[in-house]
């Protein structure tokens, strides 16, 4: 070392050093003392563990968070791991068996709250699959979270560093995607399984109608958080026709329409809920013309229409019960014997033949009837009519009333 010298002298001006006066002398004392560390500790609780699909700006992946709290009355002082871990619960501090992901937190102070989270994109191999229908493949797990994993925070509780399991559910796009627009509808002839893989997902489809047919659009078999909203639009693909949220009583949903004219229309079915998607989300749409076989009940109501171009199978004919015109020759009616009550004409008849014959000269017919005869008005009781003469049979009943003025008129014998 060189151009420098050592003085034990005291110095209390100098030229560099005009700015500040020097006024405490040096010392080689030691500086003030530090306070030992406040006493307490921390104490870190994984207070959640939540995961819920991503939408597809973010590669429909799989977010996960979990939410951390420092419930003691230290802060951390370092900072430490926490780990996500895929169908394994940790069992403590080192336990990094089943870790698909980690997070490096600085150090927390006492009563404060700190939320991680992370995406996940290729945790498909790492779940359980269940194939379902057309292409859908659901894979389930059950993920924990562990907080201070290494060990690097002393605490006096570090059980309540592990969350309680969180159950996910990651689905895979259906057969018919990309179809979230017209311009990407699929053509439907059938039947198509789809699912609501984001949470943005539309599924159109288009089809070919006839003008005057009536067609069917429906959905069914849904997924256990399936409920479908279906709408049907012109063949402009923007103007809504018709749509359908609940049928019979069920989540899925059903349009019956007849065609105005003929031309491509197009169909889409959407989440009823906008923050559901992925696993249980499936359902099956169907397009299909409407005939009278598939519906019974129409037959019935439509029975009178039918049985007029029905063959004559049918048994129509039968219908009209010419039989009951046999019954009619059972002519109980002709019973006329009941005429005996025209025998009432007939006791007039008989006064009236006697007296039609009075020009004859049988005076002993005119004789018979005495002047207390004339006076009696009461009818001769009904009895068997009396054989007439043969000259009797012509007086009709038109006669009949002129013998009783006669008989006023003729004097007592």
């Amino acid at each position: 070392m060189s151009h420098f010298r050592i003085s034990h002298g005291v110095r209390t001006s100098l030229a560099y050093g005009a700015f500040a006066a020097i006024t405490n002398e040096p010392t080689t004392a030691a500086g003030s003392p530090v306070d030992p560390p406040v006493s307490g500790s921390p104490d870190l609780v994984l207070e959640s563990l939540s995961a819920y699909p991503a939408g597809p700006d973010l590669e429909n992946g799989m977010i996960a968070e979990a939410l951390l709290t420092n419930n003691g009355d230290r802060a951390t002082e370092n900072g430490f791991f926490t780990d996500l871990y895929s169908e394994h619960l940790p069992t403590g501090a080192g336990d990094l068996a089943g870790s698909i992901h980690f997070w490096i937190a600085n150090p927390i102070q006492p009563g404060a709250t700190m939320t991680v989270t992370t995406l996940l994109t290729s945790t498909q191999t790492q779940l359980s699959s269940t194939r379902l229908g057309g292409s859908i493949v659901e894979s389930s797990a059950t993920l924990y979270g562990q907080a201070d994993s290494t060990g690097a925070v002393t605490e006096s509780d570090d059980q309540n560093n592990i969350s309680q399991g969180a159950e996910v559910c990651v689905a895979t796009d259906d057969l018919y995607e990309p179809d979230n627009s017209p311009t990407e509808a699929r053509q439907i002839l059938g039947s198509q399984s789809h699912n609501i893989n984001s949470l943005t997902d539309e599924d159109w489809v288009y089809f070919w109608a006839e003008a005057g047919q009536t067609y069917v659009l429906a959905t069914s078999s849904l997924g256990l958080d399936g409920d479908t909203y279906l709408y049907l639009y012109d063949t402009d693909g923007e103007t809504l026709l018709a749509a359908n949220d609940d049928y019979g009583g069920t989540l899925a949903s059903r349009i019956v329409w007849e065609c105005p004219a003929t031309g491509t229309y197009y169909a889409a079915v959407k989440h009823w809920n906008p923050n559901v998607s992925g696993c249980g989300t499936t359902y099956d749409l169907s397009f299909s013309e409407q005939h009278l076989l598939f519906l019974p009940l129409v037959l019935k109501t439509a029975g009178l229409t039918l049985a007029a171009s029905a063959p004559p199978p049918s048994a129509v004919p039968t219908i009209a019960p010419t039989p009951v015109e046999l019954a009619t020759p059972t002519p109980c009616p002709t019973p006329t014997p009941a005429l005996p009550p025209t025998p009432m004409l007939t006791p007039t008849l008989t006064i009236t033949v006697p007296l039609t014959t009075t020009p004859t000269a049988t005076p002993t017919a005119t004789a018979s009837p005495s002047p207390t005869e004339t006076e009696a008005t009461e009818p001769v009781p009904p009895g068997p009519p009396p054989e007439s003469p043969p000259g009797a049979a012509t007086p009709t009943p038109t006669e009949a009333p002129t013998p009783s003025t006669t008989r006023e008129e003729e004097p007592p014998p």
